[in-house]
């Protein structure tokens, strides 16, 4: 990784395990 490089918001989620509707979180909260 470049120190000057940020990944886009999804991957940065997609880091961080928010998945999207499989670990019930991520752009929307899954109930």
């Amino acid at each position: 990784m470049y120190a000057e490089y940020t990944p886009p918001p999804l991957l940065r989620m997609v880091d961080a395990g928010r998945l999207g509707r499989k670990t019930g979180s991520g752009f929307y909260e899954y109930a």
